[in-house]
């Protein structure tokens, strides 16, 4: 991700930020030390303010709550993924259009990224989760990945691969490699959503070049041939059909993907 791209992601962390006082103090020592003082006292008062909000509150508030909760136990890696997919997932889909989507799926990221610096011990976890971000908001909404290629300059596939060589980078793990190879899975489903079956076929073929180099070889081989037959129904091979394909479980998002789009 280029530096520009990363600028519009951090650009989007004051969309969600606090009071001033839960703004912690400059040195660290001290920061820890607020914390926690405030703790006993505040802790309760947030947990009951985020139950009500889950209830009866979209989810900009749990986030919004959620935040001010972080700020007492920054280095809650579950809880910062949490509030952070409240904006970058479930705030987003609630979004009046493309643009007001890709500013909450942005300030989700941010707030990853934040948590990240906070929290370092998380940062694989933060990273590959905002890869997960990317894909999954990306493929629901078309419009949404049009219009974060257009702020970013790189479209999502591109944007969620960097986010995960990051992980790799901090942690270099052949099982963060096989996410990256098995996160392509997202990404075809939503090229056969929008019928765009040549990206489709494209990124068949790239995820089955990288599952040549997966650990666990059982998997990958069974990802293989069940990507092998949705290639074949995809160029017109008369020996696959939707029934052929329905009762694979590996393809269970590309078939719904092509039931949307009717009989062929």
């Amino acid at each position: 991700m280029n530096a520009a791209a990363l600028g519009s992601l951090l650009a989007a962390v004051p969309l969600l930020a606090g009071a001033a006082w839960l703004r912690p103090p400059a040195a660290a020592a001290g920061a820890a030390r607020v914390r926690a003082l405030a703790r006993p006292f505040v802790l309760p008062l947030l947990w009951r303010g985020l139950r009500e909000a889950r209830i009866e509150e979209p989810p900009e508030a749990m986030a919004a709550r959620g935040q001010q909760l972080l700020a007492l136990v920054p280095t809650w890696t579950d809880g910062n993924v949490l509030f952070a997919s409240q904006l970058a997932l479930a705030a987003s889909a609630r979004a009046h259009g493309a643009a007001e989507a890709a500013d909450r799926l942005l300030a989700g990221l941010a707030l990853l990224e934040q948590a990240r610096r906070q929290d370092p011990a998380g940062t694989v976890e933060y990273l590959t989760t905002a890869a997960s971000f990317v894909e999954i908001a990306s493929a629901r909404d078309p419009a949404l990945a049009t219009e974060l290629r257009d702020r970013l300059g790189e479209p999502p596939d591109q944007i969620a691969d960097a986010f995960l060589r990051r992980a790799e980078a901090a942690s270099p793990s052949e099982s963060i490699a096989d996410r990256r190879t098995y996160l392509l899975a997202t990404a075809i489903a939503a090229a056969l959503r929008t019928e765009d079956d040549a990206r489709a076929l494209a990124t068949i073929e790239r995820m089955r070049q990288r599952l040549s180099t997966a650990v666990d070889r059982q998997l990958a081989e069974q990802w293989s041939a069940s990507l092998a037959r949705l290639d074949g129904f995809l160029r017109g091979d008369p020996s696959v059909t939707r029934d052929t394909l329905k009762d694979d479980p590996l393809l269970r998002d590309m078939v719904e993907a092509l039931n949307a789009r009717g009989p062929r």
